[in-house]
């Protein structure tokens, strides 16, 4: 989730300054984010309790950066 939040004040700060320099930790988070999610779903077997929970998380991280790639 920190990389999420990264990706959020990556974005932020573009929007308000229109300046590209935001882009590169918006760039570097969401590369993080989806590393940190692959990472958990190599650990959680399937149809576990943990697997189901990750896949919420994977659809949480997609759907904010869905938010993200609109603004």
């Amino acid at each position: 989730l920190s990389s999420v939040k990264d990706a959020e004040t990556g974005t932020r700060g573009y929007l308000l300054s229109n300046d590209e320099q935001y882009l590169t930790p918006y760039h570097q988070a969401s590369l993080q984010a989806w590393d940190h999610v692959n990472k958990l779903k190599a650990m959680a077997p399937r149809a576990n309790k943990d697997r189901m929970e990750v896949d919420q998380l994977q659809r949480v991280v997609e759907e904010r950066f869905r938010i993200f790639e609109t603004l």
